[in-house]
């Protein structure tokens, strides 16, 4: 049976490309491919405690964004006429309108943004309690082989 390990193509490579290595500069996440028995699998490992501390990152660039829109809403989107002619008026409205857009689209890019930090934050969540539940069951079969090596704890 024929176990190669191949990189995968660098746009779709998220982390690091070494098995069992953290990948603790970008989500948490590490990827790679193997090719076992001529069929190519991808295998992917998530560090929860990292998605989590993404996703409270994420969460406070985000309130900065906001905080930095809201700070410029008055100042872009209703603009003095630089004199009294029409003509102006008409660049001053048009410049208005171009900073009503501009609101628009970032009320809907922080209603994303909001969404995505929230799916992060429970995915995360789920990944540490289906480990949890797995883990405790493994100890749990493992203490019915071996008697006084395991307690489970009082969090889960």
């Amino acid at each position: 049976m024929e176990h190669r390990l191949g990189r995968l193509p660098a746009h779709t490579l998220i982390g690091t490309d070494s098995p069992g290595a953290e990948a603790s500069w970008v989500v948490g996440i590490t990827w790679w491919s193997a090719v076992v028995g001529g069929f190519q699998m991808s295998f992917v490992i998530a560090v929860p405690e990292t998605i989590a501390a993404a996703a409270t990152d994420l969460a406070d660039l985000g309130s900065t964004i906001a905080g930095a829109n809201a700070a410029a809403a008055a100042n872009t989107t209703s603009l003095l006429a630089a004199g009294a002619d029409e003509i102006s008026a008409a660049i001053a409205a048009l410049f208005g309108a171009h900073g009503r857009a501009y609101q628009a689209a970032s009320a809907e890019a922080a209603a994303f943004h909001g969404r995505f930090v929230q799916a992060l934050t429970t995915g995360g969540g789920r990944l540490c309690g289906r480990r949890g539940r797995r883990r405790d069951a493994a100890a749990q079969l493992d203490q019915r082989a071996r008697p006084g090596r395991y307690r489970p704890s009082a969090d889960r």
